[in-house]
């Protein structure tokens, strides 16, 4: 679907690498250096969002769905990864009203009802980590640096075919 990068250090524009060429604008952009790969890094908090506009959710019978990041974060308040809409697709975030402070909330809107899958590791300890939240037919697991750390089951399909675009950031 996307993969953006945030490694130009300046500016307010995000590339979609390699092939869809899609370019995505930066709300508020603060750049941290160093990042984990490369010379820099975004850093989404303070208001700093990126609205992801050439793309589109309107499926309620989507299948399958897989997000990954690079995060480091010190804090144990609520801060969105990425989302298309918790109570329509899905959201994948760290801390809220659904998951306890400082852990990963992998929330998606099923068949059945939205399930909100908690981490069983804590993210706010200012380290990075690849985190990735995974639906596949039903099956949701969250991915803390390459090993499964939890897992929940809803219903088989997710969305409910209202048009949403997503955003990264808080």
């Amino acid at each position: 679907i996307g993969w953006w990068k945030f490694d130009a250090g300046v500016g307010t524009i995000a590339p979609d690498w390699p092939v869809h060429c899609k370019q995505e604008r930066l709300a508020n952009p603060h750049w941290l250096s160093p990042g984990w790969i490369g010379q820099s890094a975004m850093d989404f908090g303070n208001n700093s969002y990126m609205a992801i506009r050439n793309l589109v959710l309107n499926d309620a019978n989507a299948t399958e769905v897989s997000v990954s990041a690079w995060v480091r974060t010190s804090s144990s308040s609520m801060q969105t990864i990425v989302s298309f809409d918790r109570s329509d697709y899905w959201r994948f975030e760290t801390g809220s009203q659904y998951v306890s402070p400082g852990l990963l909330g992998w929330e998606v809107s099923t068949s059945t009802g939205t399930v909100d899958l908690a981490s069983q590791r804590r993210v706010d300890d200012g380290q990075w980590h690849h985190v990735a939240g995974v639906f596949d037919n039903g099956t949701m697991t969250i991915y803390f640096d390459g090993t499964p750390d939890a897992s929940a089951v809803g219903g088989n399909t997710f969305g409910i075919a209202s048009t949403r675009y997503g955003f990264l950031g808080s």
